[in-house]
């Protein structure tokens, strides 16, 4: 053992000497994880969060701010991808690589900054974890902006060390750009600001600030200015915010929490799998690797002598455990729960990048190191696996997205010309990203209930409407009904009168062992 631990060494050392290590391995990682998330970027039927972005990307600049606004988010992301896919496309590749391309920009700066803080062995450990991570591949094939955010957060977070050392005014001001840009992108990452702020306070602690130094170095005037420069811009978007967390009932959808909260949170990020899945020897391999790394960090904070390498270390920690640990608190009872993982994509993140920094700074005998790199790399392989077993399938209504599929299956056996017509708002938002001229989608105006923001952009338009049924029906002798209604039959509306079933088409899926989504073909008038 000895013998094979100080071969890898020295192996290990002549790679780090050649002079061209860190492009080479940077690229490497880089083509793998796109290779890994490229794979499958137009398998899965877009869902109703991507449908969402798909839709909204039809109106002009100050629509989506409007049509945002009467949502959940800022408008930022939704403005970029209109650019984006106005060159790239608008099928399923062109919306989801905008989420790719973000996701690889995010594995760059995950390497510049444990470059810069720690070591070129730190970053090439990191940018591996970065690129065989299993969230980090699916969220990379997700039209939403979640890697966007993240990548923001990783830029403000090494730009932020560069300000912090220097205090040039030209890293402050980037700084505050990037806070703004991330608030106009995704509210939630006011939680890696503030893990920011309680780095800034252990920071100085470290340096022995102590009492009225501590509080006057701490709110220091580059350090107020970046953060009155950001709130300035921002407060242009601020009265639609207030509204926003005022009106909407933010994490209605949600889980409460429970005590499987957190342990899903890392099973997920390991094996990409919900805890009751971790079974037999994946509860085995789960719990070597959670005990290892808690070790592991711990031995490095311990073997890291310098000032400035523990500051480094509690900023990547900080990252890593603020977030979390503020969203759990915030959605503890009576308050509403808001804790998504996919929420948490920077710490998710720089939980990788903490365990690099462990893998190369911690334990002195190289073999735990080691064994614990493969212990992670085998439950990333798991996890990448399992990413591709279920797509976007939705663990929180436990729902496997087959709209693609349905209107396909509708497509071989319709007519040219004979309508769908979708069962709800927001089976249409799927649909409607597959429709066609030989197939028209539809929904039904009269029992359309618009009592949420998102439904806004149908209910002023009426594009794709059917205000009446039976006008519409006397076109249209022969229609299809269709929809997501797990095990249940698809039923006539019920302003519908004497429709007569004639054929249907249902969708089974292996994860839920079910039909779930199911269309019928009505002649709507007698003959």
């Amino acid at each position: 053992m000895k013998k094979l631990v100080k071969g890898f060494k020295n192996f290990g050392s002549k790679l780090m000497a050649w002079p061209h290590i860190d492009i080479a391995m940077l690229s490497a990682a880089i083509l793998t994880y796109a290779g890994l998330a490229a794979a499958r970027i137009a398998s899965w039927s877009i869902w109703f969060d991507e449908a969402f972005t798909a839709y909204i990307t039809r109106f002009n600049v100050a629509e989506i701010a409007h049509y945002t606004g009467n949502d959940m988010h800022p408008p930022l992301y939704y403005w970029l991808i209109k650019g984006w896919t106005s060159v790239f496309g608008t099928n399923e590749v062109g919306f989801r690589s905008f989420s790719l391309v973000f996701a690889i920009v995010t594995i760059i700066l995950g390497f510049l900054l444990l470059k810069k803080l720690f070591s070129r062995q730190a970053a090439i450990i990191g940018v591996w974890l970065l690129a065989l991570s299993p969230m980090l591949i699916r969220f990379g094939d997700e039209a939403r902006m979640y890697t966007m955010v993240t990548a923001i957060a990783l830029g403000a977070t090494y730009v932020l060390v560069r300000a912090m050392a220097t205090n040039r005014r030209k890293y402050w001001i980037t700084y505050g750009l990037l806070l703004v840009a991330g608030m106009l992108t995704h509210y939630f990452i006011a939680l890696v600001w503030l893990a920011h702020w309680v780095w800034r306070y252990v920071y100085l602690r470290i340096d022995g600030d102590r009492g009225k130094k501590l509080a006057k170095n701490f709110f220091s005037k580059s350090w107020v200015w970046t953060h009155v420069l950001a709130v300035g811009i921002f407060a242009v978007w601020l009265p639609t915010a207030i509204h926003q967390f005022s009106v909407l009932q933010a994490g209605f959808w949600i889980p409460t929490i429970s005590a499987d909260t957190f342990t899903n949170y890392f099973t997920n990020i390991l094996m990409y799998l919900d805890h009751n899945k971790v079974e037999s020897w994946l509860a085995i391999l789960y719990s070597v690797v959670i005990v290892g790394s808690v070790v592991l960090i711990y031995q490095a904070y311990r073997k890291l002598e310098s000032a400035k390498d523990r500051q480094n270390l509690m900023l990547v920690s900080c990252v890593a455990a603020v977030p979390p640990l503020i969203l759990l608190l915030l959605s503890m009872p009576p308050l509403t729960s808001s804790f998504i993982d996919r929420y948490l994509m920077t710490s998710i993140v720089a939980l990788a990048l903490l365990m690099a920094i462990a893998i190369t700074h911690g334990n002195k005998k190289r073999w735990l190191p080691i064994v614990m790199t493969l212990l992670i790399l085998v439950s990333f392989g798991i996890g990448i696996d399992r990413v591709y077993y279920y797509g976007n399938y939705n663990k929180i209504s436990s729902t496997s997205i087959r709209t693609k599929e349905l209107i396909a299956a509708i497509a071989e056996k319709a007519k040219p010309g004979e309508p769908l017509i979708a069962t709800d708002p927001w089976i249409f938002y799927e649909a409607i990203f597959y429709n066609s001229d030989e197939h028209p989608i539809y929904f039904l105006d009269q029992t359309t209930e618009y009592i949420y923001g998102s439904l806004d952009m149908l209910k002023d338009h009426d594009q794709f409407k059917i205000k009446n049924l039976d006008a519409f029906t006397k076109q249209h002798e022969v229609v299809w009904y269709f929809g997501s209604v797990g095990d249940n039959e698809i039923t006539p509306p019920s302003i519908a009168h004497g429709w007569k079933q004639i054929d249907s088409v249902s969708i089974y899926n292996s994860i839920d062992d079910n039909s779930s989504y199911k269309a019928v073909r009505f002649e709507t008038q007698s003959r």
